[in-house]
């Protein structure tokens, strides 16, 4: 998506992110997966990461956000927008997610701790 159709402007920032692509199953006694990976850029209703596999775009996960400063840990749900190869970075693939307001999620306190994020502008359109 072009930097110019955002509703909200993107801020650089890294921190740690948890994706949980597999719930645990009460039934089977399945054991969730989890992944470690880094924030490239937040924004009020999403963020862009580098992840070392391929996410399936339009897939809901559980997100957990690691903002240093903040000093805890924000508990979201985001849906996979996009995935495409990282041809430049570290990591293997990039993925930008789009946060859902959904129940008992920090996405309040999200949007209030990226507006803390020096530079930021806040809510402004771009």
């Amino acid at each position: 998506m072009s930097e110019f159709n955002r509703a909200y402007p993107r801020h650089p920032f890294e921190g740690a992110i948890f994706i949980e692509l597999l719930a645990s199953g009460v039934e089977n006694n399945q054991p969730s997966e989890i992944i470690k990976c880094k924030t490239l850029d937040v924004s009020l209703n999403g963020l862009r990461v580098g992840i070392n596999r391929q996410l399936d775009v339009g897939a809901i996960l559980q997100i957990g956000v690691d903002l240093s400063e903040a000093q805890n840990t924000f508990y979201l749900v985001g849906e996979v927008k996009w995935c495409c190869r990282d041809d430049k970075g570290e990591t293997l693939w990039l993925a930008g997610f789009e946060l859902l307001n959904a129940a008992d999620t920090d996405l309040e306190f999200w949007r209030h701790a990226v507006t803390e994020i020096p530079g930021s502008v806040g809510e402004t359109d771009t």
